[in-house]
């Protein structure tokens, strides 16, 4: 009874742990759009949310960078079609637009990223993509180009804007998926992290 007794009580204070954790989380998110503190040398722009692509494209209208990445795009999507549904003159699209087709998840945007920023020569980018999608993917690209300066720039989707979200089974479930996968990216690089040091001892 006693061991049973240590393993729940173990199990309700893990509970307890990611209960915190994953309200703190949410309540850290972005809660409304505002335009990067300053500009950048490129323009990030992860697929896979509503608005992301807009908005990047915008930023670069304003001149916020010299060039927009948008990484993860369908294979069938090319960067006429990208400009006309976008209202983009073709001319300013392929000076200024380059299109990402090899990114699967988001370990993978940050890789193409890294690859397109170095081959460029850019440290400095704002990375584009949605609030509750920015923890994880701001740790990927430093993990990817750590001699970079990433600046977020989050777009904000209406559901997940606080109290919302937690009236919206389908946002919550989003954002606790998201909270699970942002530990085990923090968890892979703790790992990395450790495993080097290890070899450099």
């Amino acid at each position: 009874m006693r061991v049973l007794g240590l393993i729940v009580s173990v199990l309700t204070v893990l509970l307890l742990i990611a209960a915190a954790g994953f309200i703190a989380f949410v309540a850290a998110l972005p809660q409304a759009e505002t335009l990067p503190a300053t500009r950048a040398q490129g323009i990030v722009v992860l697929t896979g949310g509503p608005d992301r692509i807009a908005e990047g494209l915008s930023l670069l209208s304003s001149g916020y960078g010299e060039r927009v990445l948008i990484t993860g795009v369908n294979e069938k999507t090319s960067r006429d079609d990208l400009a006309r549904s976008h209202g983009i003159d073709a001319r300013a699209a392929a000076c200024c637009i380059d299109l990402d087709w090899q990114a699967l998840n988001t370990r993978g945007n940050a890789q193409e990223a890294a690859r397109w920023a170095r081959s460029n020569g850019y440290t400095d980018l704002i990375l584009v993509t949605s609030s509750w999608h920015m923890p994880r993917a701001t740790e990927e690209m430093r993990r990817a180009m750590p001699e970079a300066r990433i600046i977020p720039h989050a777009v904000v989707p209406p559901r997940a804007e606080w109290p919302k979200w937690w009236r919206d089974l389908n946002m919550m479930r989003l954002l606790s998926t998201e909270y699970a996968k942002y530990c085990w990216s923090r968890l892979r690089g703790f790992a990395s992290r450790a495993a080097s040091a290890l070899h450099r001892a």
